[in-house]
């Protein structure tokens, strides 16, 4: 189960933010694409702070 979660978790949150970055691009103000960087470097720190969570659990 360690291993699925391992895979599973990031996968979910870049594709997420695959999604942001995307949002970011067709962003037509300066107040949409710095909403859109923002949540892109939340969700990315997430995918990557979540990696060592799932390990030491």
């Amino acid at each position: 189960m360690k291993k699925f979660l391992l895979f599973i978790v990031p996968t979910i949150f870049l594709v997420l933010d695959f999604g942001v970055i995307q949002s970011a691009i067709n962003a037509d103000t300066k107040v949409g694409v710095m909403m859109a960087s923002i949540s892109a470097i939340m969700v990315s720190a997430v995918a990557v702070l979540s990696v060592p969570m799932i390990k030491n659990s």
